[in-house]
C-alpha cells in the first residue's frame, strides 16, 4: 500500500526528505536530553549529602543548562555551516562564469581562426 500525505497525493522526495530531518532531529534532541540527565543524575550522586529534593532540583538545573549549552553550540555550528555553504556556492558560481566565459572565448577564437583559414584558403583558388 502506497503511503499517502494529508492532501491525498502520494509525498514528493522533498516532503519525504522533510519528515526524515524532522524525525532525525526529534530523536537527537531526545538523546540530547536523555544524556543530559544521565550526567545530572551522575553528578547529583556525588553529592551523597543532598537530600531527595534538593538532588532533583540539582539534577533538573543540571540538565536545563547542559540542554542550553547543547543548543548554542548546535546553533553555532548550523549558522557556520550556512556560512560556508554560502562561501562555496558563491565560489562555485564565480568558477562557473570563468568557465562560460572562457568556453565562449575558447569558440569565438576557433571560429576566428576558422573563418581566417577559410577566407585565406578562397584567396588562393
Amino acid at each position: 500500500m502506497n503511503q499517502q500525505s494529508r492532501t491525498g497525493k502520494e509525498p514528493d522526495q522533498e516532503e519525504i526528505a522533510a519528515g526524515v530531518a524532522s524525525l532525525e532531529g526529534y530523536l537527537m534532541v531526545d538523546a540530547a536530553r536523555r544524556e543530559a540527565h544521565e550526567r545530572g543524575t551522575a553528578f547529583a550522586n556525588s553529592m551523597p549529602w543532598l537530600g531527595t529534593t534538593e538532588r532533583e532540583e540539582v539534577v533538573r538545573f543540571y540538565v536545563t543548562q547542559d540542554i542550553t549549552r547543547t543548543r548554542t553550540i548546535w546553533e553555532t555550528i548550523d549558522r557556520r555551516g550556512r556560512e560556508l555553504n554560502d562561501e562555496y556556492n558563491a565560489r562555485y558560481e564565480e568558477l562557473r562564469q570563468r568557465v562560460r566565459c572562457r568556453t565562449v572565448a575558447g569558440w569565438l577564437l576557433s571560429t576566428a581562426i576558422t573563418g581566417t583559414v577559410c577566407a585565406f584558403t578562397l584567396c588562393l583558388r
